[in-house]
C-alpha cells in the first residue's frame, strides 16, 4: 500500500507546477500578442502558437477570449492586492501596509506592459464595449474592493476613523497616482517618475491619508 501511494504523491506537486507554467505561458502570450495586434485581432489559435499547448487546454483554463482577458487583467491586479492576503496584515499599522500597497499599485499602474494594455482597451472598446468593462471590473475596481476592505476591517479594529470605506479607497488611490498616471497614459514626460520620486509620492499620499482618516487624539 506504502509503495503504490508514494508515486502519485510525487507527481501531483509536478503536474500542479507544469499546469501553472502553461496557464502563465498562455497570459504572457496573449498580453503581448493584444497588444501587437489588438484584441480584435488577436485569435486564441494564435495565442496557443507564440506559447504553445493546446486549444483545449486554453479553453480549460479561460473559457474563451474574453476569459482569457480578464484573467490577464485580474493577474496584474492582484500583484497589487496580494499585500492584504499576508499573514498578520491586519495587526499590521495602516501607515505601513498602505505603503506597501501604494508603492505596489504606482509601480503597477506605470508598468510599460500595463500602460500598452490600457491604451489597447481604449483603442478598442468602441467595438468591443466588453472590453472596457472588463479591464475596470478585474483592474481598477477589483483593487478598490480590496482596499475598500481594508480600510473598512481597520476603522471596525479603531485604528482608522473611516465613515465611508468606499470613498476612502478611492482618496488613496487619488493621493498616491495623481496625475502621473494620466501623463504616463498619454506618453508625456511628466509621467516619468525616477525610484525616488515614486516613493517621496506615496509616502506623502500616505501621510495626507492619515492626517485625514486617524482617530483623534492619536
Amino acid at each position: 500500500m506504502v509503495s503504490s501511494a508514494s508515486p502519485s504523491t510525487s507527481l501531483e506537486p509536478l503536474a500542479a507546477g507544469r499546469r501553472e507554467a502553461r496557464r502563465r505561458a498562455f497570459l504572457d502570450a496573449a498580453g503581448d500578442l493584444f497588444v501587437e495586434k489588438g484584441y480584435g485581432a488577436t485569435s486564441l489559435a494564435d495565442v496557443v502558437k507564440r506559447s504553445g499547448g493546446s486549444l483545449a487546454t486554453l479553453y480549460d483554463f479561460f473559457g474563451n477570449k474574453g476569459g482569457l482577458f480578464k484573467a490577464l487583467i485580474a493577474d496584474r491586479v492582484d500583484r497589487i492586492t496580494g499585500v492584504f492576503d499576508e499573514d498578520g496584515v491586519a495587526q499590521r499599522p495602516p501607515a505601513a501596509a498602505l505603503a506597501e500597497f501604494g508603492r505596489k499599485m504606482l509601480d503597477l499602474i506605470l508598468d510599460p506592459d500595463v500602460i500598452a494594455v490600457q491604451r489597447l482597451v481604449i483603442a478598442e472598446s468602441s467595438q468591443f464595449p466588453e472590453l472596457a468593462t472588463t479591464f475596470f471590473t478585474a483592474g481598477p475596481a477589483a483593487a478598490t474592493a480590496r482596499l475598500t476592505g481594508y480600510l473598512a476591517d481597520q476603522a471596525k479594529r479603531g485604528r482608522l476613523k473611516i465613515e465611508d470605506p468606499s470613498l476612502a479607497a478611492e482618496h488613496f488611490g487619488g493621493l498616491v497616482k495623481g496625475s502621473c498616471h494620466v501623463c504616463t497614459l498619454f506618453g508625456l514626460p511628466e509621467g516619468l517618475l525616477s525610484p525616488d520620486e515614486r516613493s517621496r509620492r506615496v509616502t506623502v499620499g500616505v501621510e495626507i491619508f492619515l492626517k485625514i482618516y486617524s482617530p483623534r487624539g492619536r
